[in-house]
């Protein structure tokens, strides 16, 4: 016989689900900086996905679509984002192909997944670019590495996407990708 949910617990997510829509549609930038960088501290890749803008996932897919089409053997998209061949690139969902890389990124990096584990982040405040539609936070970001604190101030852009904050890419990434690219002799 199946179990029957009591119509008290369904009525209790009801009201809950509705607040915890608005609580994070009325996120500050800040507070939003702090909840991705807590993800990203993590390593929990797909908290740190969720909170991405649809756009930035499929432009990162885009930017390394090339590296598909270049790799024959399968071992580069194997070991940068858990997928097999071209095909499999092509046909997986782009959180998943942010996830695989950013997990290879710290397998391979143990050191600098140390290093993120332990940061510390403390928002300094955002500026808005009407133009753009976007909202960059900035932030001071402090990491503990051989007995060395290096701090610096990052910047992360956001756009909203269904009434909530959504990161979008940074210009590290996009040159990252570009040197990965170029070391594999892809766009020369």
């Amino acid at each position: 016989m199946p179990k029957r949910i009591p119509v008290v617990a369904i009525l209790a997510s009801l009201m809950v689900i509705p607040s915890m829509v608005a609580a994070q549609a009325s996120q500050t930038p800040e507070e939003f900086a702090v909840a991705y960088m807590d993800a990203t501290r993590a390593a929990d890749w797909p908290r740190v996905a969720g909170l991405m803008h649809p756009d930035a996932l499929q432009q990162f897919k885009d930017m390394f679509a090339p590296i598909a089409e270049v790799d024959t053997t399968g071992e580069v998209l194997s070991n940068l984002f858990g997928v097999s061949s071209a095909a499999a690139y092509a046909t997986t969902p782009p959180d998943s192909i942010y996830m695989g890389f950013m997990a290879a990124m710290m397998n391979l990096s143990p050191d600098l997944a140390g290093a993120l584990s332990g940061s510390t982040i403390q928002p300094i405040g955002h500026i808005e670019e009407k133009a753009t539609e976007l909202t960059f936070i900035v932030f001071r970001m402090t990491m503990q590495a051989e007995s060395m604190s290096i701090s610096e101030v990052n910047v992360i852009p956001l756009k909203k996407h269904g009434g909530s904050w959504k990161a979008m890419l940074t210009g590290e990434v996009q040159g990252m990708a570009e040197a990965l690219k170029k070391g594999l002799g892809i766009g020369m």
